[in-house]
């Protein structure tokens, strides 16, 4: 899922509160990064003083809102005045520090009518209230550039060792028969992908070729044919060329090879119609396992054995508290205060291993980062409230990851937040450089 990937990329860029740099452009804070500064490098009249005083408050309150939960229409609104004021004042002060001199002979007016626009702004916070808004919401959670023992935690599997025992019997039949597809199925987020993850680690070494690919929603057949080459046949580069000359080059190699393929999220059966004919059908006990959200792709997979479709169930509220727990505290002491939020919690994760380890890691980063136990408390508490505020009864596991997500990116810092959003401009399942993201 596009969310979890963009979480674990934060965590891989390493970045955190204490090195955040608040980009000179952002979502929540408009240009107000880098528009003070290009201020106290101008020579301009007195009242720009006055100017950057004003804008400075302005600055304060805009960061305060922009760490609102769930902020009001009103606040919405205001925040996005603000931002429009900034965009036009950075534009304006660009364009006069370029100018000639007959254009700067209008600057008194122009840093008058910025003064009095800041001054109705401010005004407009104390005629809304907004200072009531930004206070309304609990401290956000304090995120460290350091976080060995938060993200170094090893979970151990749950709910796991009986789907994994069933494959791994399907898989282990007839060795020598001919190609055997298996295909896991079930929901987003319950554990698919973990499942195929645990068998390719545990057979490494049984098969003379393996790949593991995933797909996406708008896949690209030829990166997942030169992404299984280039892993069957690592020692060879993959020529760019057509579709049909990179099946033909897989299935020469794997022609007379024992080879275990894993084949990630396939949305669609035509995906599956094109890549099959890369596998060829021969008799030394190879083995491919697709997974999938789609009964149909299931169902297409194992056109050789339809009875080899796993339907991957979501784990029960206790399996679910008990992997919470795991992913917060790791082995460490589980207060007692914290059982009946703790249940919650799980529970309104709706089973999805997903879900509840994306949860952990927050909590886990609050639980380690606030050293009051009434203060942690707390913020369980609002975690809490907020899933049974937003997810309905029932909610679907598309539902539940979403308002997970939506929990996680509200406690980032604003630079956190702008760097994140800039992930979106990448295609879904695109290996994109730290550098090339940090640059923008």
């Amino acid at each position: 899922m596009m969310g979890w990937l963009i979480w674990r990329a934060w965590i891989g860029l390493g970045f955190g509160a204490e090195t955040c740099m608040e980009a000179p452009t952002s979502a929540s804070l408009g240009a107000m990064g880098s528009l003070l500064q290009k201020l106290k490098e101008l020579k301009g009249p007195p009242t720009i003083h006055q100017l950057m005083a004003d804008l400075s408050i302005l600055q304060d309150r805009l960061e305060k809102l922009s760490k609102v939960r769930d902020p009001s229409l009103t606040v919405k609104y205001w925040m996005k005045d603000v931002r429009e004021i900034s965009y036009d004042m950075e534009d304006c002060i660009d364009f006069l520090v370029n100018a000639d001199a007959g254009a700067k002979m209008g600057w008194d007016d122009t840093i008058s009518g910025f003064l009095t626009l800041v001054k109705e702004a401010n005004e407009r916070w104390s005629i809304y209230n907004l200072d009531a808004d930004a206070g309304s919401s609990p401290t956000n959670m304090v995120v460290h550039n350091h976080l060995p023992t938060v993200f170094s935690k090893v979970v151990d599997p749950v709910g796991m060792d009986g789907p994994r025992n069933k494959l791994r019997g399907w898989m282990a039949e007839d060795e020598d028969e001919n190609l055997k597809v298996l295909c896991i199925l079930g929901a987003e987020g319950i554990g698919k992908t973990k499942l195929a993850e645990l068998l390719w680690r545990e057979l490494e070494g049984k098969f003379e070729c393996r790949a593991f690919v995933q797909t996406a929603k708008k896949p690209d057949i030829r990166m997942i044919l030169r992404n299984i080459l280039s892993q069957v046949r690592p020692l060879q580069p993959v020529v760019p060329c057509a579709v049909t000359n990179l099946i033909d080059d897989v299935k020469n190699h794997l022609k007379n090879r024992r080879y275990f393929i894993v084949i990630d999220d396939l949305w669609a059966p035509s995906v599956w119609d094109v890549v099959r004919h890369a596998f060829p059908v021969n008799n030394c006990g190879s083995r491919i396992i697709t997974t999938t959200k789609v009964d149909e792709v299931a169902l297409a997979c194992c056109v050789y054995n339809p009875q080899y479709i796993f339907k991957m169930k979501a784990l029960s509220v206790d399996e679910s508290k008990k992997l919470l727990i795991s992913r917060t505290f790791g082995s460490g002491e589980h207060p007692g205060q914290f059982h009946k939020v703790t249940q919650e919690i799980a529970r309104k994760c709706g089973g999805s291993p997903l879900a509840i380890i994306i949860m952990g890691s927050l909590l886990a980063i609050q639980h380690e980062t606030v050293q009051n136990l009434e203060d942690r408390l707390k913020y369980w508490q609002y975690v809490e409230n907020f899933l049974c505020n937003n997810l309905r009864v029932n909610a679907t596991s598309d539902e539940i990851l979403k308002q997970v997500l939506n929990l996680c990116y509200n406690s980032l810092p604003c630079c956190l937040k702008t760097c994140l959003l800039y992930l979106s401009v990448y295609p879904d399942n695109y290996i994109l450089l730290k550098e090339d993201l940090v640059n923008q």
